[in-house]
């Protein structure tokens, strides 16, 4: 079993690590009515991060979201700005998630207003978490393997990891890029990492 702290890293490594420097924090619109959704007394607001995302692990994330210092809104609001800024923008875009969740913010202020009422689920409860894009979610969310040829399909149901992770609290915040069909199509292997829908 993998540790899903090890996992964790190399998503903030993939996103927050970029050659040479580090970008600046990019803002991102997010279309979601705030007259809809719960607002965490535990939000700041603060568009920069109250954490290092480099070294950041999820036991930390978890104290954090218990003691109030931010929310898992918020968490959600800083990595998805990052993605923005690093994944498909500026001189050397990382192609490390293919899509996001456009539900991911909601769900998130829905986590924080239960952990408000009723405490956290797990550790896991509001952390933000990306899942490779061949992983099923049964969501707005495409699972295409990275292939143009499944885009528009619909699986019947989440994935087994997918259904535990949420029930654990955790938030599918996108589909991360990977190798198309994870390179089992020939003999003949693209670029590592390459995918048609990814880049």
């Amino acid at each position: 079993m993998y540790n899903i702290n090890v996992l964790f890293l190399i998503f903030n490594v993939i996103l927050f690590k970029t050659t040479n420097s580090y970008t600046i924090l990019n803002s991102i619109s997010i279309s979601i009515n705030s007259s809809q959704i719960f607002q965490s007394s535990c939000s700041t607001y603060s568009p920069i991060p109250l954490i290092d995302p480099i070294t950041v692990d999820i036991e930390t994330l978890a104290e954090d979201l218990s003691a109030c210092r931010y929310s898992s809104s918020d968490l959600v609001r800083w990595y998805l700005t990052r993605i923005d800024a690093v994944n498909r923008q500026g001189s050397h875009p990382l192609h490390a998630v293919i899509e996001t969740n456009p539900d991911a913010l909601e769900i998130a202020n829905a986590l924080d207003q239960e952990r408000h009422i009723n405490g956290s689920r797990s550790f896991l409860h509001g952390i933000p978490i990306l899942i490779k894009d061949n992983i099923a979610t049964y969501d707005k969310m495409e699972t295409t393997a990275g292939s143009l040829a499944l885009v528009g399909s619909r699986v019947p149901r989440d994935a087994f990891v997918v259904q535990q992770l949420r029930k654990a609290g955790a938030i599918i915040l996108g589909k991360a890029s990977l190798s198309e069909w994870s390179n089992f199509k020939s003999e003949n292997v693209t670029r590592a990492g390459w995918s048609a829908r990814g880049g």
